[in-house]
């Protein structure tokens, strides 16, 4: 099992073999459906490979199961759900759908450790709802997002990109 996830990671990441990826992480979930982490990663693949509407199933049952306070679906991982469900509208150029979602992965968490360890997902929110913002004319807010990016750690050259953006 662990194996299995590992190899998809790789094929994921480093390969970028989306299809391949997908099909271990579909074997995984259907033997386990009840696995958090099996659902997060489908979920991340099936946006990548346009498969919108499987994406959003699958966070919908993850959504459920932490409303359930359902053993290992904690409430903070609902900033990474936000993040996801966001992405798939992004992707889908819906802007005016996507920011909401966006804005809730940016809340903070109750606790601060938690918080700093999700805070990529609260960095790449900022960014891409900037972006949604420029999509939409909303320049000044889009500029605010930007800035907001600087203030918050830099992940995968977000500030890099906050900063190119800013001087548009």
């Amino acid at each position: 099992v662990v194996s299995g996830y590992m190899y998809a990671q790789i094929l994921l990441t480093r390969e970028r073999r989306y299809k391949d990826a997908y099909d271990v992480m579909n074997i995984l979930h259907k033997r386990y459906p009840q696995n958090p982490v099996f659902i997060a990663l489908l979920a991340r693949i099936s946006t990548r490979l346009g498969k919108f509407s499987e994406a959003r199933n699958l966070l919908d049952i993850y959504s459920k199961r932490v409303a359930a306070h359902l053993p290992y679906y904690p409430k903070h991982n609902l900033r990474m759900v936000n993040f996801r469900y966001a992405n798939i509208y992004n992707r889908q150029n819906k802007s005016a759908q996507a920011l909401p979602y966006f804005e809730k992965a940016m809340l903070p968490l109750e606790n601060k450790l938690i918080d700093e360890r999700l805070v990529r997902y609260k960095v790449f929110a900022a960014l891409r709802s900037a972006y949604c913002l420029e999509r939409l004319k909303r320049v000044d807010e889009a500029i605010d997002r930007f800035n907001l990016v600087l203030e918050l750690k830099d992940f995968q050259k977000s500030h890099y990109l906050a900063e190119t953006h800013l001087k548009k």
